[in-house]
């Protein structure tokens, strides 16, 4: 049976989830970046075409990914500096 946890616990899962998978996607868009741009010599790692579509199919997963990792992590600041939760009585 699966345990009652808080929403707040999921909100950091999904914080630590999503940065470790914008770790990659973020170098494999900016390799694909540069290669397109032809700084480096990274044009010997990707070819034109590749680097192409490498970077235009990358950008809406590392765009949703993002989003996700913003929006959590926003949630979780909010909560810790008192915007959002419970309101004491005064």
């Amino acid at each position: 049976m699966a345990k009652d946890r808080p929403f707040g616990w999921y909100v950091v899962k999904a914080t630590r989830i999503s940065g470790w998978c914008l770790l990659p996607l973020l170098v494999g868009y900016t390799l694909t970046g540069w290669a397109l741009a032809g700084k480096y010599g990274l044009m010997k790692l990707f070819g034109k075409r590749a680097a192409e579509v490498l970077h235009l199919e990358m950008d809406e997963v590392f765009l949703t990914v993002l989003a996700v990792h913003v929006a959590a992590v926003a949630w979780l600041t909010l909560k810790r500096w008192r915007w959002i939760g419970r309101r004491r009585r005064t």
